[in-house]
């Protein structure tokens, strides 16, 4: 239904949060089938219908692939669980643990029985083991099933330095470089191969969890892409920094690292606000709306592709009144949390739904259903049809940026900002 309004904001391309069929842990991250559809979401079939639309405006869809863990309510899960020799070695099992700890703040190591289990993330997300060929084998089949479907122009690849572990350091959990490089181009190549008709490469984006900047070892892959079209992204690269509001030239340090890390055959892309960041004030999620302004202009003037977060072009903020018995994040909740510091660990803020008028439910859902986080208080203000119409706001300044970015001269020439 809103395929139009995305349009018309110059977006050619949607990068969609995981939809899978999932134990419902963390907003469908808990993979339980990588082929099937989350039916709080719809069916196969919804999405097929999404896609060829999408597929006939010319527009893209990039979608969220999840190749560190699945679900441990997954089929493959469960034979791994009951010793079935085929599956035993498709998850990372040890006799004894070391010192690694998971994203929870807690040992990254599940007990069962007389054996561990690693999952860098939830329990309930054990880690698959991808030194095993019949696991990346697999993987490989997921990633051509989706990038045959229509209008599907590339992946996001989430989580890429977890994803093969050196074990060398009991204390602290780090990549097994070359392990890793070596599956990147095992990836690269179905993305290639994969090209539909139209010859378009196929885009890669490689999410590097809890990095400040692209590594060296990350952009010695980049360096050898070989014509796949690989977009770098890690949450140290969004403008939604702590650092803009006291010290603007720390930002511009952290962009110049950015943009000069790249190799020259690299596109950057830039972004406002996350789901997954720490923004403003060392909580999750988005500026604040006056420095909304600051870093749409910042964003929409640098080189490189720009990633919406919806609901940035209106302009819109945290839900910080979301209650303890409201909250939805997994990590926000116990045993990782409770009333009295969730709101330091709660994703859910920065979730709220997209505002689109300042109807019930800020015309969300109807009437009669609740949506699964509350509405932002500011919604009868702060909403897509009232910036529609009316004069000097948010949305009318993306438009004005829009309408700059597209302009020949500013992109196909050279801008400078002489700095004082």
């Amino acid at each position: 239904e809103k395929l139009g309004y995305i349009k018309s904001l110059g977006v050619n391309a949607i990068w969609f949060s995981p939809f899978y069929k999932s134990g419902g842990k963390d907003l469908s991250y808990d993979v339980i089938d990588h082929r099937d559809v989350n039916r709080l979401f719809g069916t196969k079939e919804d999405l097929d219908e999404l896609l060829t639309m999408m597929e006939e405006q010319g527009m893209y869809a990039i979608l969220s692939f999840i190749p560190n863990h699945t679900s441990c309510k997954s089929e493959w899960f469960q034979k791994s669980l009951k010793g079935d020799p085929e599956y035993k070695d498709y998850y990372v099992w040890k006799n004894k643990t070391n010192n690694w700890i998971s994203t929870t703040d807690q040992t990254a190591w599940e007990k069962v029985d007389d054996s561990y289990y690693l999952h860098h993330f939830l329990p309930e997300m054990p880690d698959l083991n991808l030194k095993n060929e019949n696991v990346r084998n697999e993987l490989k089949s997921i990633m051509r099933y989706w990038l045959c479907k229509p209008a599907v122009y590339g992946l996001h690849l989430s989580g890429v330095n977890l994803l093969i572990e050196d074990y060398d350091d009991p204390d602290i959990i780090h990549s097994d470089v070359n392990l890793t490089l070596s599956l990147l181009e095992e990836w690269k190549k179905v993305a290639h191969e994969n090209a539909h008709e139209d010859r378009l490469r196929r885009l890669l984006i490689l999410e590097m969890v809890n990095s400040n900047h692209i590594s060296d070892w990350n952009c010695e892959f980049l360096n050898s892409t070989f014509g796949t079209a690989v977009l770098p992204f890690t949450f140290g690269v969004t403008l939604a920094d702590d650092d803009i509001v006291s010290k603007g030239d720390v930002l511009g340090f952290k962009i110049r690292r950015f943009i000069h890390s790249l190799p020259d055959s690299i596109w950057p892309n830039w972004q406002i606000d996350n789901t997954n960041i720490i923004g403003l004030n060392e909580v999750h999620g988005r500026v604040s709306f006056y420095m909304n302004k600051v870093s749409m202009i910042m964003a929409m003037l640098l080189p490189g592709s720009v990633i919406l977060y919806y609901g940035d072009e209106i302009g819109m903020i945290n839900n910080d009144l979301i209650t303890f018995d409201e909250t939805e994040d997994p990590y926000a909740l116990p045993p990782y949390a409770d009333a009295t510091n969730y709101k330091s660990k709660s994703r859910d803020s920065s979730r709220s739904p997209m505002q689109w008028s300042n109807t019930k439910y800020a015309g969300f859902t109807n009437g009669s259903k609740e949506p699964w986080l509350p509405v932002n208080h500011n919604y009868p203000s702060t909403n897509v049809e009232d910036q529609m119409n009316s004069g000097s706001n948010n949305l009318r300044l993306y438009h004005q940026l829009l309408s700059l970015r597209c302009a020949r001269d500013f992109y196909e020439g050279d801008v400078y900002f002489p700095y004082q």
